[in-house]
């Protein structure tokens, strides 16, 4: 049963109660008169006061119960769009280099199928939890699977170099900006993730500084970076070789911390 459904049950049972008691209390007064009134306004003093209290509790259950479905959501939506930016980064990183493409032509229509997939995924989702979510939210998902989709649209064939694309890797960097706003209302603290992607970014810079070396070739430490995090969460999560191996998705938000600040704070480009 849904909560529209018992917010009506309960207008239409509290307006029986009161239509009720407003009939019984009429036909008291026309058999006995004047005698009943205290008794009469004793007895609708108390039951306004648990008619209140009920409101209250009942307000107060269902506004518990759809917070809930907003923080889950908002969870699930955060989960999903970080999946799929991280599937389509993965593309990027593997058209990077000449080398590195050759390490991974074999396996570029899987990671094209994956990420097909999981940007299905965050579609449904999208779909799925539009009464949860408030417009504005949901017109902004909207929009990142949107980006997402046009950008798998031009990563299906794998060739070589694409950071030479004009407007690709600056899409992706609006929309790893626009997904980290996104995440600070799915109810958790990211703070922590994204300290740990920072931490494993420097590690493999040299972690001769405690800030981020900008980089023009700043998708070279993306592997590394990666495989960082694995080993700093390897007392906390699950072990992974790989993300790969990440069926439960544990790991698409601190990857996507990753891919976001090789984006927006190492990336060097000309703005």
């Amino acid at each position: 049963m849904n909560q529209k459904t018992t917010k009506n049950i309960l207008v239409l049972a509290g307006g029986t109660a009161l239509v009720s008691a407003v009939v019984w209390s009429t036909v008291g007064l026309v058999l006995h008169g004047n005698d009943m009134t205290p008794n009469l306004l004793a007895e609708l003093a108390g039951v306004s006061l648990e008619i209140s209290v009920v409101a209250l509790i009942v307000e107060r259950v269902m506004n518990k119960q759809k917070r809930r479905e907003w923080d889950f959501a908002y969870r699930a939506l955060a989960e999903r769009s970080c999946e799929a930016f991280v599937d389509v980064m993965r593309l990027i990183f593997s058209r990077s280099s000449e080398a590195i493409l050759n390490v991974n032509l074999s396996r570029y229509p899987s990671f094209v199928h994956l990420a097909e997939q999981h940007r299905g995924d965050l579609r449904s989702h999208i779909e799925g939890s539009a009464s949860a979510l408030d417009p504005s939210t949901h017109k902004q998902y909207r929009r990142v699977e949107r980006r997402l989709a046009w950008c798998l649209g031009r990563l299906q064939v794998p060739t070589v170099n694409v950071s030479g694309d004009a407007t690709l890797l600056p899409l992706l960097r609006d929309t790893a900006e626009l997904l980290f706003e996104l995440l600070s209302k799915d109810g958790d603290d990211h703070h922590p993730e994204l300290t740990v992607a920072r931490s494993s970014l420097i590690e493999v810079q040299g972690g001769r500084s405690e800030d981020l070396v900008t980089s023009e070739h700043f998708l070279e430490n993306r592997y590394g970076a990666q495989s960082a995090l694995l080993r700093r969460h390897d007392s906390e999560r699950k072990p992974l070789a790989s993300i790969g191996q990440d069926v439960d998705n544990e790991y698409s938000i601190p990857y996507f911390m990753i891919d976001y600040l090789l984006l927006v704070e190492v990336w060097k480009v000309s703005r």
